[in-house]
């Protein structure tokens, strides 16, 4: 005997119902046409004799997932010892937004699509370094946790529209780490399109220690062709430009790569253009779904068999 725990919950689709107990995350999956005998066994309050053959397996995967529990006692013993194991939050990540503008005008972007285009703010010199010291602040709350690893990311909009607040902020930060306010710890990382990079400010970013993911969808015209300007000419040969002035600069750099439809369907180009490029560090985006821009079926898919 037991009872539907509190923290279960069910969903329906395509013929399957799943069942789950949130603390646990553990699906247990059947058909529908058997929903209802299993509504009236749980209603039943879980008797052994309310059993009926065809539903023992998937109750007995419902008890061992805790889907079905002894007691409600059971559920708030669990949910304390989870918050307890919790620590107290810490930050240790900082986004700098040096600007909301953007010489790109990507189709899937969702800051371009969501933005009040009669606002576009500019962080400056003060606001960066009254930022940078609330970071401070904040870390230095909790002095166990002062030297782990703090991370902060210069993003955009397009970052590199307001490069000289980006240098400052980034010499008060090497400033910081070496007067001890930042632990020693601490990166810096820097999302672009790429397309303002040149072998000058690819030298001086790379010799501030600053990270760069260079914004790119594949290795072709095709694949990148959601990434426009505003007048809706392609940008994929400003940023490959801007990706060779690192090359030759030897300033290393990873690709931010977004899974657009184009993309998907060139992945092998993928793969070899990040192998003869040597491209150290790679991450994936997935294209969001808003009321603006909307995925085709079956792209997740195709995102699965990447």
């Amino acid at each position: 005997m037991g009872c539907l725990s509190k923290f279960a919950h069910k969903s329906e689709k395509n013929g399957y119902v799943a069942r789950f107990n949130s603390l646990k995350n553990i699906p247990v999956y059947y058909k529908s046409n058997l929903d209802s005998k299993i509504d009236s066994y749980l209603v039943s309050v879980c008797l052994a004799e309310n059993l009926d053959d065809d539903i023992k397996p998937i109750i007995e995967l419902f008890e061992k997932n805790k889907i079905i529990v002894d007691s409600p006692e059971y559920d708030e013993m669990v949910f304390e010892a989870i918050q307890q194991s919790i620590d107290d939050p810490y930050i240790s990540i900082m986004y700098l937004i040096l600007t909301e503008k953007c010489n790109f005008n990507c189709s899937y972007c969702f800051i371009e699509r969501n933005m009040d285009q009669n606002k576009t703010n500019v962080l400056t010199e003060t606001t960066a370094k009254q930022a940078i010291d609330f970071f401070v602040k904040q870390i230095n709350k909790n002095k166990d946790h002062f030297e782990d690893e703090k991370t902060i990311i210069f993003y955009g909009g397009e970052p590199l529209l307001n490069y000289n607040v980006l240098i400052y902020a980034a010499n008060i930060i090497k400033k910081y780490i070496f007067e001890g306010k930042l632990p020693q710890k601490t990166t810096m990382d820097l999302i672009t399109n790429g397309s303002f990079i040149t072998e000058e400010k690819a030298s001086e970013l790379r010799d501030l220690g600053i990270q760069i993911s260079i914004s790119l969808d594949g290795a072709t015209k095709k694949a990148n062709s959601c990434r426009v300007f505003h007048d809706g000419t392609l940008a994929y040969d400003s940023i490959i430009k801007g990706m060779r002035c690192l090359q030759k600069t030897k300033t290393p750099f990873g690709l931010s790569i977004t899974l657009s439809e184009h993309a998907l369907e060139e992945k092998d180009k993928i793969y070899s253009f990040i192998e003869e490029n040597e491209i150290p560090a790679i991450g994936y985006n997935i294209l969001n779904t808003d009321k603006n821009f909307k995925v085709k079926d079956g792209y997740l898919m195709k995102q699965v068999n990447l």
